[in-house]
């Protein structure tokens, strides 16, 4: 076929069907160019504190939990499997039942019990366990474990300055506990070795644990916050748009279409 036909044939194309858009990629004028940068965007606000309250509820919940697992654990040691001093492990364990009762009663309303006072529950709860231990079996009692529960919650509650002083507190009622029963035997020694190791690993460990998830935790606020407003300028731009008119219609790409297809015409 020769060349003038190739032409002839071409030409006879309808303008119309073809797309304007491949049109506009294939018979662009050397002059045309095309930006792929994205506009700056204004530098993000700092994101808003996280909800300390929210946190302080969800932390109460995990903390009524493991009391109350500890309180029935104690109850049925005492009743099922002790036969001394009932009586004393009793009342010791009624007092730290009303104790839950009134927290639980707090949280129910939205609200944390000695909110702004944690090291005063820090102290009880050492006075608190170094009792039941004292009318127990001293340094043998398997009440030794509630130190390591406060001391797991306090970590998860409060900051790390708050759960080491806790710890301090819990190392002295143990030593006061250890001072109380004469401890002499080699296995009353292994266990205040024991205890005091268990007790600054938790404390370490806990506190490593319940830093972390509070970090990620903010982290993924953060990026929830900026996810949000990045939507929410979205949704500002498509209706500038919609309210402008600057989305092209038919009769825009038509016309850039003829144009676009004379200029090739007049650059042969």
């Amino acid at each position: 076929v020769a060349p003038a036909s190739i032409k002839t044939t071409l030409c006879t194309r309808p303008r119309h069907s073809a797309d304007p858009t491949v049109i506009s990629i294939l018979k662009a004028p050397r002059s045309l160019t095309v930006s792929t940068s994205t506009p700056t965007d204004p530098p993000l606000p700092p994101p808003p504190p996280r909800d300390r309250h929210a946190f302080e509820l969800a932390a109460e919940t995990i903390t009524l939990r493991i009391r109350w697992f500890g309180l029935v654990f104690g109850f049925v040691l005492v009743n099922v499997l002790r036969d001394d001093n009932r009586l004393v492990l009793n009342a010791i364990l009624g007092v730290g039942l009303g104790y839950a009762i009134l927290d639980t009663l707090w949280s129910l309303r939205g609200l944390v019990f000695l909110r702004r006072w944690p090291l005063v529950i820090s102290l009880l709860e050492a006075v608190f366990v170094g009792l039941l231990c004292a009318n127990d079996q001293g340094l043998q009692s398997p009440f030794l474990f509630y130190y390591l529960l406060s001391l797991l919650v306090c970590a998860i509650r409060y900051t790390p300055t708050v759960t080491s002083i806790t710890f301090l507190m819990h190392v002295t009622s143990f030593g006061f506990l250890a001072f109380s029963v004469h401890a002499q035997s080699r296995d009353d020694v292994t266990t205040m070795v024991l205890m005091g190791v268990l007790m600054g690993w938790v404390t370490w460990a806990s506190t490593a644990f319940a830093e972390l998830g509070k970090s990620v935790g903010g982290r993924l606020a953060q990026l929830n916050d900026r996810l949000q407003d990045n939507q929410q300028r979205l949704e500002e731009r498509i209706d500038d748009y919609s309210s402008v008119g600057t989305r092209p219609n038919q009769e825009d790409a038509d016309r850039r279409y003829e144009m676009l297809l004379n200029t090739a015409d007049s650059e042969e």
